[in-house]
């Protein structure tokens, strides 16, 4: 009997240690599901667009934040990392030192709106785009006080101080841009006009205002102001894009004066024809511009 008791007493601790081996399997099969789950689920959730990076970008410039190495918008630092940080929606602010651990160098020619040229342990700033075709000189978004700006800054003079380009681990290329015009809506600015737009006649006797949309809407704006009352005195901004043959595009403004709307003229110009393929000097109200295709029909 005490045999037969002992060999069941052992048989029911060998059931008990193979319904534990089992149940331990069962929940280290859960955890790792768990983990994969989660791990694919972390990669995707914090995928970012350039254009919601270069949207982002904008908000610290139309605030504007104040610089500090100690304070926080947003859930970000407001110093140059933070807001790099706080464009690429990285969730934490990382530092100069830091940002390899989300980020990688690439070369020049592979720069993108959205990317950043970084100085380790210096500074960062956001790559927003090339100013010139030969890719000599680009606009950056960077935190650097009194207040996050936006300027133009020249790429040999950058590579010299030894920046570099960044990627953003997690950044995509998003749907292709339907509007051919650069800063439509006159959101870049540096040294005090709207970048991609060229003034010409009479630009140093009138007064050009960057502001915030009357209507209080996130839209930026471009005034022009002529203080000396002479009435022939004006300015023209221009900007100069490539189209393609035979599609049909659709140019659309939004402009406003508060003066006598004749003095207000809306061109469209095709550099090869005689004379003005398009003028409606009818618009009273300029606040931004879109050229872009027409949609196809039916």
């Amino acid at each position: 009997m005490a045999a037969q008791s002992q060999h069941r007493r052992a048989r029911s601790l060998a059931d008990q240690q193979q319904s534990h081996t089992r149940a331990a399997k069962r929940a280290a099969a859960g955890v790792v599901l768990v983990l994969a789950f989660t791990l694919l689920g972390a990669g995707s959730a914090f995928a970012i667009t350039r254009e919601t990076v270069l949207a982002r970008a904008q908000t610290w410039i139309d605030s504007p934040v104040p610089y500090s190495q100690a304070a926080y918008f947003g859930g970000y630092r407001t110093d140059c990392s933070g807001y790099a940080s706080m464009c690429w929606q990285t969730g934490t602010s990382w530092s100069t030192r830091t940002f390899y651990k989300v980020s990688h160098p690439i070369s020049v020619g592979e720069l993108k709106p959205g990317d950043a040229m970084l100085a380790a342990g210096n500074h960062i700033r956001i790559f927003y785009g090339w100013v010139d075709a030969e890719h000599t000189r680009y606009v950056a978004y960077e935190q650097t006080g009194p207040t996050t700006k936006s300027s133009i800054k020249s790429l040999a003079s950058d590579l010299g101080y030894g920046y570099i380009p960044y990627r953003y681990n997690l950044i995509e290329d998003g749907p292709a841009r339907r509007n051919v015009l650069m800063n439509g809506s006159f959101d870049v600015w540096a040294s005090g006009d709207p970048v991609w737009w060229t003034a010409r006649q009479g630009r140093e006797e009138t007064l050009t205002v960057r502001h915030k949309d009357v209507y209080n809407t996130p839209r930026n704006s471009l005034e022009l102001l002529n203080p000396s009352g002479n009435t022939r005195v004006f300015t023209e901004f221009a900007q100069t894009v490539d189209v393609a043959p035979a599609v049909p595009y659709t140019l659309s403004a939004w402009a406003r004066t508060t003066s006598d709307p004749r003095g207000l003229e809306l061109r469209l110009d095709y550099l090869d024809a005689p004379r003005p393929y398009w003028e409606d000097p009818s618009q009273i109200d300029v606040r931004a511009f879109a050229l872009t295709p027409e949609e196809p029909g039916p």
